[in-house]
């Protein structure tokens, strides 16, 4: 990736994951993109990379975002294992999707929510319901909400989107 956010200027009081899903209905892709800093509080942060972005055939933005957030669970739990000093660290999963982040917490949907939740969703909500209440039992954690524009994963799940819509134009007008 051409652009490494800049962790430097975030206060260390929360270990954060930043977590996003785009989509792309011309194309009917959408992506996901996570990421956190390589240290922590003076601690390297042992992981195999400290960022994560993916393309996938999918029928919308929400199913981005719900899997932009189960990565993102998958992530933190693999570094709770290889990073024991986050155990006494308050930890934070960011996604721009402030509607999930309510399903998540209440386990149902928002009068306000006009997203369409099929059962394959409400079926990942739960189970990323269930993992989380499982990680606070030990751990610090919390998901919540944070502005798109100062997602950091943001560009990560974008920018693989964008990069895959452009070859496909360019295969089209071939």
């Amino acid at each position: 990736m051409n652009s490494i956010p800049d962790f430097s200027r975030i206060n260390d009081k929360k270990f954060r994951i930043y977590v996003d899903g785009s989509y792309n209905h011309e194309i009917k892709l959408g992506a996901i993109g996570c990421c956190f800093p390589k240290e922590y509080r003076g601690y390297n942060i042992e992981a195999s990379q400290n960022y994560y972005s993916k393309i996938y055939q999918t029928k919308g933005s929400i199913d981005m975002e719900i899997l932009a957030i189960k990565k993102g669970l998958e992530i933190l739990t693999e570094l709770l294992k290889n990073n024991p000093f986050l155990k006494e660290c308050v930890i934070r999963i960011k996604t721009d999707c402030k509607y999930l982040v309510s399903y998540i917490k209440d386990g149902r949907q928002k009068p306000y929510d006009k997203n369409v939740y099929s059962e394959d969703h409400i079926i990942l909500l739960q189970e990323i319901r269930e993992q989380l209440k499982s990680l606070q039992k030990s751990y610090k954690v919390k998901i919540t909400y944070i502005p798109r524009k100062l997602n950091s994963a943001h560009n990560y799940c974008y920018s693989i989107l964008r990069k895959k819509y452009e070859q496909i134009l360019k295969k089209n007008i071939k």
